[in-house]
């Protein structure tokens, strides 16, 4: 199963989510990637990274403040 997420990751648009996991985890390590360490990001531009590898932005966004690979404040998002 992770190797249809690396896969998947590959595309590099992700066809779905789960919703836990090592395997949420992996997309989540692959994804704050897109992100550059000491910049910071509007909510917007946040979501045009993020929509490169899914549609549901705001789960992505989530996953990342709450596995601590981002932080959130005041709507601006910045990798940790």
């Amino acid at each position: 199963m992770t190797l249809c997420i690396l896969r998947s990751i590959r595309r590099p648009h992700v066809s779905w989510l789960p919703a836990q996991g090592k395997k949420l985890q992996a997309i989540l390590r692959y994804a704050v990637q897109l992100f550059k360490e000491g910049k910071s990001y509007p909510e917007k531009a946040a979501n045009e990274k993020l929509a490169t590898l899914h549609a549901d932005t705001a789960s992505l966004r989530r996953g990342l403040v709450e596995n601590r690979l981002m932080q959130r404040q005041n709507g601006i998002y910045k990798r940790i």
